[in-house]
């Protein structure tokens, strides 16, 4: 969805104890909504241009810093753009978490297995395997969810990292 209106400043942000040294901050406004983030870096008052919102000068830290914010600026509108393809509503809060990082959510092991073993189940039955193929398969109603709470799941977990790990020492050895 298109925003009616969209900003990206670049800016020192002013520490309470006011010292030279200040981090520099993004402000995303999407639609008059603000949302400041962290770059993480930090820049001394003197040598920063807040018309341009850029660091002055030709030293290689200025141009270092000047080139991060350029590519910051490039992705932030690449995610954007990505977010316009998938039809998704663009909002502040959006672009400052991908600005931080927080945009992929981190899937948990289990999940996985279970997302794993539900393919495997599916691609068994379209191709009509005999009894024989489906001996490994969990029991009817028995997921890796309630499998691994069991004391019999943390058996098998800690058996297969043993022999990952003998595995590996095999390997490296």
């Amino acid at each position: 969805m298109l925003e009616q209106s969209f900003g990206l400043n670049f800016y020192l942000k002013t520490p309470e104890n006011e010292s030279k040294i200040r981090f520099v901050y993004v402000r995303v406004t999407v639609d008059g909504v603000p949302k400041d983030k962290s770059t993480k870096r930090k820049w001394d008052v003197s040598r920063w241009d807040q018309k341009a919102e850029r660091a002055i000068g030709t030293k290689e830290d200025a141009r270092v810093l000047n080139y991060f914010l350029d590519s910051l600026t490039t992705k932030i509108n690449q995610y954007k753009t990505d977010l316009l393809n998938q039809n998704i509503t663009i909002t502040s809060q959006l672009i400052a978490d991908y600005v931080g990082g927080n945009t992929v959510s981190k899937a948990k092991v289990l999940e996985e297995f279970q997302t794993h073993n539900d393919e495997l189940a599916a691609l068994v039955k379209k191709a009509n395997a005999p009894k024989a193929h489906m001996k490994g398969m969990l029991p009817p109603g028995l997921t890796f969810m309630n499998l691994f709470g069991s004391s019999m799941g943390r058996m098998i977990l800690s058996s297969a990292s043993l022999i990952m790990n003998l595995c590996r020492a095999m390997i490296f050895t």
